[in-house]
């Protein structure tokens, strides 16, 4: 495993397990955003990884004193595209909700597979019979049309990005998400 890949594990595993921890949350993203500032600071970057751009938002007394900004080069879909996959059936894709089990009980896209971004590492760690036991169904395979989508976006690019650098090559986002999704079914 290459140096780059161990230290996006470790930032995607703090993200993980920050979640729902907001005090510990706190300290890990601002440990992170260290990191990347030292690496806009100096002259050879300490964190490297083409596909995300961001910026840096200085802290004074703990209040952000700007907007942070995270863009990735991620493909996405729209509503169209999988209103239409979600009509026709189409088994030629996969979606893959990767909210929290609570929130999938307050509704889902129809034909959509759950795994939980607090388990997507873990997930594919384990052996294709465990996965199986775990989530009720095949881990999608790296040539499969995976697209990715959670409540508002934020989860399911990081997802995207996440199954790209571990060999995905056909992964879509669908960044309006879940809230988008209930929009426009409901206007139609």
């Amino acid at each position: 495993m290459t140096t780059q890949r161990i230290l996006n594990t470790r930032v995607f595993s703090t993200l993980q397990w920050t979640v729902g921890r907001q005090t510990v949350a706190r300290n890990n993203i601002r440990a992170i955003h260290n990191i990347c500032r030292q690496s806009a600071l100096s002259s050879r970057p300490v964190v490297k990884n083409s596909n995300i751009k961001f910026n840096i938002v200085p802290l004074i007394n703990n209040q952000a004193q700007g907007i942070r900004s995270y863009t990735t080069n991620n493909e996405n879909v729209d509503f169209e595209i999988v209103q239409r996959i979600v009509k026709e059936n189409d088994t030629d894709y996969t979606l893959l909700d990767v909210r929290e089990p609570s929130e999938v009980m307050q509704g889902f896209i129809p034909s959509a597979i759950n795994i939980p971004l607090s388990k997507l590492l873990p997930a594919w760690t384990m052996s294709s019979e465990e996965f199986e036991e775990e989530f009720g169904f095949e881990r999608p395979k790296e040539e499969d049309k995976i697209i990715v989508y959670c409540q508002a976006g934020i989860r399911s690019n990081n997802a995207a990005n996440f199954l790209r650098e571990i060999g995905y090559k056909n992964v879509l986002n669908y960044p309006g998400s879940y809230a988008d999704y209930v929009d426009k079914s409901s206007q139609a």
